[in-house]
């Protein structure tokens, strides 16, 4: 009867602390990413004032990688208005790649080679996640 229950402690344990960390988990994202609860603009695939285009973004990236930028820089350098659309981005390239913002900056790269200069930084970081996908989702 005690290994019982100490089975049914230790399952209690486990659930309680997943979904504690489900929890964390989520307010950290909204914190990391500084959402305001702003609607999701429709011209998130548009040029907007103040954002980046895919080559400034793309002349920005080794100084990143030189100051062992984390995720909040990032998110600052390459999303300085909070566009929401392209932060939803920047959040599939995060999720892979969470612990190592090292790498997500090669597939940040990655995109912003892989469209025109001009383009905005929405364009690349949708070139940037499809690219991300060939490989991450290879075998799903």
């Amino acid at each position: 009867m005690k290994t019982f229950e100490a089975l049914l402690y230790l399952a209690f344990g486990v659930g309680a602390m997943a979904f504690a960390w489900s929890l964390w988990r989520s307010k950290y994202s909204e914190k990391a990413v500084g959402r305001q609860g702003r609607a999701s603009s429709p011209k998130s695939e548009t040029q907007g004032i103040g954002q980046p285009t895919a080559e400034e973004v793309l002349s920005r990236i080794p100084s990143l990688r030189s100051s062992n930028a984390q995720w909040s820089e990032i998110f600052q350098t390459v999303n300085p208005r909070q566009d929401q659309g392209i932060q939803k981005l920047l959040l599939e390239i995060r999720g892979p790649h969470m612990f190592d913002p090292r790498t997500a900056l090669g597939v940040i790269e990655t995109g912003c080679r892989s469209v025109p200069k001009s383009a905005s930084v929405a364009r690349a970081l949708q070139s940037a996640v499809e690219s991300m996908n060939k490989v991450v989702g290879f075998g799903r």
